[in-house]
């Protein structure tokens, strides 16, 4: 897997409103759990989409608070309408403990059934 480094800030206030202004800021409010409690931060949007829109699965190290953490990303939640990202969670990486995750495949070529005309 590949690395990527990102780099956030601490939300001090967490809600709606706290959220909304975030947005409104081009910046994404984040969530990263499987630490001893969870970090809420908000990193740059524009950062996020080049990275999330990819086709390759990532290792991101997050550095939030003077701290760098190993994570992967749980889930996105997007805009219906605009297909911006509203919210991000990221799930802590422990080498003591398995991950699972999903890997996108590529498939290149055509199957030998297929070119005999099975299937």
């Amino acid at each position: 897997m590949k690395t990527v480094s990102l780099s956030g800030s601490l939300r001090e206030n967490v809600g709606k409103k706290d959220a909304k202004m975030h947005r409104k800021e081009f910046k994404v409010p984040c969530v990263l759990y499987g630490g001893k409690e969870q970090i809420h931060f908000v990193a740059e949007e524009k950062v996020l989409a080049k990275i999330m829109h990819s086709p390759i699965a990532y290792i991101y190290h997050i550095t939030v608070g003077g701290q760098t953490y190993n994570c992967i990303v749980q889930d996105v939640q997007y805009h219906p309408v605009t297909d911006r990202m509203l919210h991000v969670d990221f799930m802590l990486v422990m080498p003591e403990k398995q991950v699972i995750i999903g890997v996108p495949i590529k498939v290149i070529g055509t199957a030998p059934g297929v070119l005999r005309g099975v299937g």
